[in-house]
């Protein structure tokens, strides 16, 4: 378990939102057992952390490629305009120009598996106007 959270600092201080590339073969080779044994001790186990319970299957990377892609997804949420946030088709039109072709709702899976909302939701609101009709919109406001 040490091994596991020191290998993964990085997740638990960006809040589960970063993670460090980690095999179950790495750690088994670090403590001299099979894959197997170290697949099967942390099967349905959890770890209760300040941001929610989260399994230790987790912590690995069973599949590099997932891996790959949701970390590509992370860096353009991270690094996008606040003011006008990537559609999850502009995160695919993105990807695409990086030579990642997926799907739109597997987009919208790994960016509502990493903690993030909806473009529309990312948004931040500036001006009275936009926040008047965001607050219309979160009521279903309408007229008398």
């Amino acid at each position: 378990m040490k091994i596991i959270i020191s290998k993964q600092k990085k997740f638990f201080t960006s809040q589960g939102k970063k993670i460090n590339t980690l095999k179950i073969s790495d750690i088994a080779n670090e403590l001299n057992l099979s894959s197997s044994t170290v697949s099967r001790a942390v099967k349905e186990k959890y770890i209760k952390t300040n941001f929610g319970i989260i399994s230790l299957r987790k912590l690995f990377n069973l599949d590099s490629a997932v891996f790959l892609h949701q970390q590509k997804i992370l860096e353009y949420i991270e690094n996008e305009n606040k003011e006008k946030p990537f559609s999850d088709q502009d995160i695919v039109n993105l990807l695409e120009k990086d030579g990642i072709k997926i799907a739109r709702r597997t987009v919208t899976k790994y960016r509502e598996k990493l903690g993030y909302k909806s473009s529309h939701k990312r948004k931040n609101i500036k001006d009275y106007k936009n926040l008047i009709f965001y607050i219309m919109l979160q009521f279903q406001y309408q007229e008398i």
